[in-house]
């Protein structure tokens, strides 16, 4: 009797910690899935907020008059292609699982997280003989068609101004700021879902 008992006990032993690894595995995947699709969902949010021009409700600084012609049609919204660029991306797994969103080096082109990184940082360039006089070119010509507009005015410098300085205008800090609070419960409350064996995202 007690040799049946001790195998029968043996046996459920094994059940149960084959069941606990089982649910260790569904909650592991519960707890991915339920990030990545807050993830997903931040990207898309920081993407609109871009082309907005107000990541986290913070309105970016305007371009200049002069910055603004550069654009096709005129557009003094700043930066607002930057939103392509915009990647979430998860590693690790378990405790050890990190999730990021914004301007990735490993998803997003070098080219775009070096202008994203100068527009959060600002920056200032030299204003050379060739640049000035370019930009009174500009200028003549606009004049010529839209006299009575006054932009033609921003492309005529003084020679007293050698540099131009273009205003830090944050992303990442505020956008996250604005959504941190709702992307931890979002991904509480997906991962209870996900657990129940609801459809997310």
């Amino acid at each position: 009797m007690s040799q049946i008992a001790a195998k029968f006990a043996v046996r459920n032993t094994r059940e149960f910690f084959r069941e606990l690894e089982r649910r260790g595995q569904e909650i592991e995947r519960a707890a991915s899935t339920a990030v990545k699709v807050e993830g997903f969902r931040l990207m898309q949010q920081l993407r609109k907020e871009i082309r907005e021009g107000a990541p986290g409700g913070k309105r970016f600084a305007p371009l200049s008059v002069v910055a603004a012609y550069s654009r096709r049609p005129y557009n003094r919204t700043a930066y607002q292609r930057l939103a392509t660029a915009v990647r979430y991306d998860q590693v690790g797994k378990g405790a050890d699982m990190t999730f990021k969103v914004g301007f990735i080096s490993r998803k997003s082109s070098k080219a775009w997280v070096k202008i994203a990184e100068r527009a959060q940082g600002g920056a200032s360039f030299e204003i050379t003989s060739a640049r000035r006089i370019a930009l009174a070119r500009h200028g003549a010509k606009l004049a010529e068609v839209s006299v009575a507009s006054g932009d033609q005015k921003y492309f005529f410098l003084r020679k007293s101004t050698t540099k131009a300085n273009t205003p830090a205008r944050q992303i990442i800090t505020p956008f996250w700021r604005a959504h941190e609070m709702a992307a931890r419960e979002n991904i509480v409350v997906n991962f209870h879902r996900k657990l129940r064996g609801e459809r997310i995202g």
